[in-house]
């Protein structure tokens, strides 16, 4: 007969509360994925804020998820979202893995997405009422902060470095174990059947310590229930460990045994400062890519301008051939150059929506986006106002109405009548612009009294003042003040009638106006009103060139006023590259001491003690002096085999000599990239000023060419060829004036670059731009040997105690913000 095993005892029962409640404590212990998450990110964002004690390398205060406005942004919960739509193809090996012959739907549980790109993020863009997004450079630097997924992946990894540092850290910290092990064991049947059940917990920690020292405690229970035929039995156990163990010669002390740590804070200070650089760069990039596109757009709009002149000089010469003043070949010249021009529109057009494509690729935007380029920065190159834009329009359509009816035809009398209207109504209007026009003639005149020219030098600056100066004292005599005179001659020609000006006996021959009829006569009157010289046409050309000039010149770019050497000085005081290059030095000699520490022998110090309970009392709580377990010992081992390690410390000095090199190369690279951005900006600045004339000159060259054409007398090719070569002139003269501003700003950005001054604010505004280094350049320079012998030779006074100096810091005051362990 089998026997019934006997109810526990009051103390087991009380043992195994006590045990359970252990149990149920540590799986309690542990955290939900959003916990973990919250935790892990509470952590890196506190390291990285530790790293931030300098306001060269200060950063945002961002998220690492991406904004909730960004295409970036995951609107799916991050611990469990729903599955994401998976290639068909590669689909069939997560649902049907390898000899499992049922398909696994766990992925199904949290349900799937239907795209990876969400749609949400278009409602956030700043489109206009047609869907476009039109910008400027500071929206497209906002938009590449939001959008732009490299910019996004520099800032996961720098989070990442944090949390790399967190786990170094938390290697010296007090680690904290336990666990649980509880098994049930059946062996045989019948009377000889044996029943049991175990468990045994055990809790503990651990803990590093600098020196090298590694201490761990654990306390072991083990609980055994005999359940078996023969009677009911129990038996327990308790444990109690420390063991400490210390090196003496290799891999002891703090510097080797803390290296890991050391590298790690060091390394994620050295990864926020590449990000507080990469920051600048980013922004460089952005910008730099943005002119481009805005100098495209603007080629389009000079390709746009140059079509408009050849079809109207096209239509010129078609007219001439019809007065047999033009041939058939200068016609053809014309025509070729305006089908040459019609395909240059193309290809620039063409080469904008390319650029539009990639630039929106930069920005993190697809290609489906609709973006239009609207920014002031070139509205200064906008020579011409509207006014005089549409006036000469005007009269030039005018002028094209008179040759409807070439003598010996006669033309209506209501359109002589409205003609001689028109033509004093525009004369007004030349008479009020010219007032505003002057305006801006004072404005340029006050510009150039202020241009700063060193004293005793025969700069490009003083060079270019005296001829302003010259060419405003040519402009007022020979343009404004003559256009002065004319108003007022014309102004009493237009007090009398068409039929009392006395105009023609001057210009024809007097047989001629007996033979021809008073509507021919009247004809000729309005076409010399319109084209003599001093007529209208004439003052509104005059007009439009000399305001073509005056706001050419108003147009400049303001030298950045500063020497090579304080530049040189303040890019190697201030680059952040440079800092972490140098520390890699250090940290590359720090490393042939720890490879040097690995060629001693193992000394090792270790204690023990076992605390355990008396098994013969059933009590895995009660420790019993007599059965307590001591030990000390000490561990030797020979250097009799360190071929890798003697490999390992040659290696490091090697590295160590590289990374000497390495900041030698970085420092003399920095030099020279500052010294030819410096000469870059001269020679920018340079071309400028001479693309400014080469427009001016173009300029003329069209107006004249237009002028001898329309006074030939014969089939001359040579005029149309003239013309041709003055408006493929004009056109590239604009070209060049903007590609040398643009490639003027775009030198200039990346010297602040180069010089790391740079300086963001929270939302990415270039806060320093107009930045004129006045500041810099009221020290004197330094005497550092690395900047005065060896890139510029000599020896240089010493420093003044005002100079610039870079931000210093005591030891203190950086551990205590880094907060060292």
């Amino acid at each position: 007969m089998r026997r019934s095993a006997p109810i526990l005892t009051f103390y087991q029962t009380k043992q195994a509360i006590v045990l359970l409640s252990v149990v149920a404590f540590m799986l309690s212990f542990g955290c939900t994925r959003d916990q973990y998450r919250t935790w892990a990110d509470r952590d890196a964002y506190s390291l990285l804020r530790t790293r931030q004690f300098d306001q060269r390398w200060q950063l945002p205060d961002r998220t690492v998820e991406p904004d909730a406005c960004s295409r970036l942004a995951d609107v799916n919960c991050p611990d469990c979202g729903p599955l994401p739509p998976d290639d068909p193809a590669s689909m069939c090996y997560m649902r049907h893995p390898y000899r499992s012959k049922k398909r696994v739907n766990y992925w199904d549980r949290r349900g799937a997405d239907q795209n990876i790109d969400s749609e949400r993020w278009q409602s956030f863009l700043p489109t206009n009422d047609n869907g476009e997004i039109v910008i400027d450079k500071q929206l497209a630097v906002n938009l590449a902060l939001l959008h732009n997924r490299d910019f996004q992946t520099q800032v996961e990894q720098l989070h990442v470095s944090a949390l790399a540092l967190s786990a170094n850290r938390f290697e010296f910290d007090l680690n904290w174990f336990g666990g649980n092990d509880s098994s049930f064991n059946a062996t045989g049947d019948g009377a000889d059947a044996a029943r049991d059940v175990a468990t045994s917990n055990n809790l503990g920690f651990t803990r590093n310590f600098a020196t090298g020292a590694q201490l761990v405690a654990n306390l072991i229970n083990s609980f055994t229930w005999n359940l078996g035929g023969g009677g009911q039995s129990d038996f327990a156990v308790g444990n109690l460990l420390f063991s400490l163990t210390q090196p003496l010669l290799r891999g002891a002390f703090r510097h080797v045994r803390t290296e890991s740590l050391t590298q790690a804070e060091r390394t994620l200070l050295y990864n926020v400062r590449d990000f507080a650089r990469f920051r600048r760069q980013f922004y460089f990039n952005v910008v730099s890519q943005y002119l481009d596109l805005l100098f495209q757009a603007e080629s389009v709009k000079i390709e746009e301008e140059n079509l408009s002149n050849l079809e109207r000089n096209l239509e010129l010469h078609y007219l001439l051939a019809d007065q047999g003043e033009a041939s058939s070949v200068q016609v053809d010249q014309i025509f070729q150059q305006y089908q040459i021009g019609r395909l240059q529109l193309i290809n620039s057009e063409q080469a904008l929506q390319t650029q539009q494509d990639n630039f929106k690729f930069l920005l993190g935007l697809p290609a489906r986006v609709e973006i239009r380029i609207e920014d002031n920065l070139l509205d200064a190159f906008q020579l011409n106002s509207p006014d005089i834009l549409e006036l000469r329009e005007s009269v030039e359509d005018l002028k094209s109405q008179m040759t409807d009816y070439l003598p010996p035809e006669e033309a209506p009398e209501k359109f002589i009548e409205s003609t001689y209207e028109k033509i004093k109504e525009y004369a007004k209007e030349v008479e009020s612009l010219k007032e505003a026009f002057d305006e801006e003639y004072d404005s340029w005149l006050e510009k150039i009294s202020n241009i700063a020219t060193p004293e005793g030098k025969e700069s490009a600056d003083a060079v270019d003042k005296q001829q302003q100066m010259q060419l405003a004292e040519r402009m007022k005599e020979f343009f404004l003040d003559e256009v002065d005179k004319q108003i007022v001659a014309s102004n009493k020609q237009y007090e009398k009638t068409l039929d009392d000006l006395d105009i023609l006996p001057e210009r024809i021959d007097p047989t001629d106006v007996e033979e021809e009829s008073d509507a021919v006569l009247r004809w000729k009157k309005l076409q010399l009103l319109i084209n003599d010289e001093g007529g209208l046409l004439d003052r509104v050309t005059t007009l439009f060139l000399t305001q073509n000039q005056i706001r050419l010149f108003l147009i400049d770019i303001s030298p950045l006023e500063v020497e090579e050497r304080v530049a040189v000085r303040v890019a190697l005081e201030n680059r952040l590259d440079l800092m972490n290059t140098k520390g890699s030095v250090v940290d590359a000699y720090r490393q042939v001491e720890i490879a040097a520490d690995q060629l001693q022998s193992d000394l090792d110090l270790s204690a023990s003690a076992q605390l355990n309970t008396d098994p013969t009392v059933d009590n895995a709580f009660r420790l019993d002096g007599d059965e307590n377990q001591y030990s000390l010992g000490l561990q030797f081992d020979g250097p009799l085999n360190r071929l890798n390690e003697r490999n390992g410390y040659r290696a490091a000095q090697l590295n160590y000599q590289q990374q000497r090199r390495n900041y030698m190369a970085t420092e003399d690279a920095i030099v020279n990239s500052v010294r030819l951005n410096l000469r870059q900006l001269r020679t920018n600045r340079f071309n400028f000023q001479i693309a400014r004339q080469q427009l001016i000159t173009a300029t003329r060259q069209v107006d004249e060419s237009q002028l001898n054409l329309r006074q030939q007398r014969n089939t001359d090719s040579s005029a149309t060829q003239d013309l041709l070569q003055a408006l493929e002139g004009l056109r590239n003269a604009k070209i060049s004036l903007i590609q040398n501003w643009i490639a003027y700003e775009t030198s200039r950005i990346a010297l602040f670059v180069d010089l790391e001054l740079l300086n963001l604010d929270e939302n990415g505004v270039w806060i320093n731009e107009r930045e004129n280094f006045e500041r810099f350049n009221s020290n004197e320079t330094p005497n550092n040997p690395i900047i005065d012998n060896e890139v510029f030779g000599g020896d240089q006074p010493a420093a003044s105690e005002n100079e610039f100096q870079r931000p210093t810091f005591e030891e203190a005051d950086v551990e205590e913000a880094i907060e060292l362990p």
